[in-house]
This record gives C-alpha cells, structure tokens and sequence, in this order.
C-alpha cells in the first residue's frame, strides 16, 4: 500500500463541514512531479518551504497549507493530491467539476442512475462504451438515444489517438468494434436508436432529459480513466444555466446526425 500522508484541518468551504485526516496519495505526487522531472527537493522549493517541511509532512502527516502549497506549486488542485477514497468523499471540486471522474461514487451514481431512471437519454461517445453495464441496467421505459463517432479517414482516428495518448483502445479495429456493439445493443433493445457523426470529438457525455447532464471533457494527454467531467443538475440553481446549454449542444448534435445503417463500416478501413 502506498504511504499516506495526513492532512488535517481541511475546510470544506461549499458544505460548511469541517474535514479532518485526509491523506495524500505518494502515487500521485510522484506521478506528477515526474511529469516535470522533480526530485521531492525541488518540489519543496518551488512550494516556497525548506525541503525538511516536506518530508516532515510525509513522515507524520501536516497542515492544509502544505498540501495547498504543494499542489499550487504542481499546478493542480490539492484534491487530485488525495487518495481516491477521499476525493469520492468531497465529491465535485466545484459545484460542477469532477476530476477523474470515472469510477467516483457520485458520478457513478448519475450515469447507472439514468439507465434504470424511465427518462429519455441522450448518450453521445467517440469510440466504444461501458455496453455489458448498458445491456444489464437498461430499463425497458428508458429511452437511449446515442450519437457515435464515424470519422470520415483514418487519419482523424489516429489524431485523437494521439490527442488522448491512448495505445489500444482507441484504434481504427476499436472503432469499427464499438460500431458492430452498437448494433448488437440496438437490435437486442427496441428502446435503443443509434445515430452517427463524422464531427471533431471535443467531449462525450450523458444527458438525462430534463434532469442532468454528465459531460467527460476530453483534453490533451489525459487517459481514459483520468478524465474530467462536468456534473449539471437541472434542479440546482446555480447549475441549470449550464444544464440547458449543454442539453441544447448535445440536441442539435442528436438532429446534424445521420441514421445509422447496421453493419455499415467505413470505406477507408482495411480489413
């Protein structure tokens, strides 16, 4: 198990709560000041604190300025600092934005929740989809409506390959294999439509009609399973502005698309 690091008298400032004995995953300082090839030194430096306040908060744990400090100096917010159990319990670092929001109880909770919910789905992805978790929680009074990627040349799939860094999982073989699921999924539900789109990717996401929107940003060099996203609930004030222009974006984007032909595969790809 990796050490961890305590950090005490962390202020919750959105719920008001006081928050006590978090811990900082070595896994990720580690991974992200490798990234900018520092030595635990240096970091300590660029943190504005002698080298000894650093190991002295990795030995026996430190105050909520040490973790703030080292983060800023990272370039990150202090919570992408915590182990995984911790940030699930602090759930969105704003009233919206959830880092690495894959596998995070509360987005979690949203997306299986829009499958069993009754609702109309408006469900828009790249290449490939969480299909085995579809197939099980889909209920039959659920309406799926997906747009999916159908790039126009090879090219533009390995752009976004190389936009995302991935190594397998985003393939032109990836590609035409997320197509073939989703008929698959279509045929085996009548409550499935399937539609594609041939645009630039800059984000995937499920909308739930009316309710929420969870929308996975894509940026430069972040992995899968590292991703953002964006958590809008119609029902919160402060969040049904953003709710709306999304449900709009990912609308028009649902009417551009073209009816999907089943078995259709692109003509530029070589079996």
């Amino acid at each position: 198990m990796a050490k961890r690091y305590i950090i005490t008298s962390i202020f919750r400032r959105r719920t008001g709560h006081f928050m006590a004995d978090f811990h900082m995953s070595k896994a990720a300082i580690d991974r992200i000041r490798g990234l900018r090839g520092w030595t635990m030194e240096r970091l300590a430096v660029e943190a504005g604190f002698a080298p000894t306040t650093l190991y002295e908060c990795c030995k026996n744990g430190g105050k909520a300025q040490t973790i703030k400090a080292t983060a800023s100096a990272l370039g990150v917010d202090w919570r992408e600092l915590l182990i995984k159990e911790e940030r699930d319990k602090l759930g969105p670092l704003h009233s919206s934005l959830i880092l690495m929001h894959r596998g995070n109880a509360l987005s979690d909770s949203y997306y299986h929740g829009a499958f069993t919910s009754g609702g109309e789905i408006i469900y828009v992805v790249t290449i490939g989809a969480t299909f085995k978790q579809i197939d099980s929680r889909l209920s039959p009074s659920t309406t799926l409506k997906a747009a999916i990627w159908y790039p126009e040349s090879e090219r533009e799939v390995l752009a976004y390959r190389t936009h995302i860094k991935s190594s397998s999982a985003h393939t032109p073989e990836a590609l035409v294999k997320s197509l073939e699921l989703w008929d698959s999924l279509a045929a085996l539900h009548s409550n499935v439509s399937v539609v594609t789109y041939s645009t630039t990717p800059t984000m995937s996401g499920t909308i739930l009609k009316d309710v929420f929107a969870l929308i996975e940003l894509l940026p430069y060099g972040v992995d899968q399973d590292s991703r953002p996203a964006l958590l809008l609930r119609n029902e919160v004030p402060e969040e049904k502005q953003a709710f709306r222009f999304f449900e709009a974006r990912f609308k028009d984007l649902l009417g551009s698309a073209s009816p999907r032909k089943p078995g259709e595969i692109p003509s530029w790809y070589r079996i």
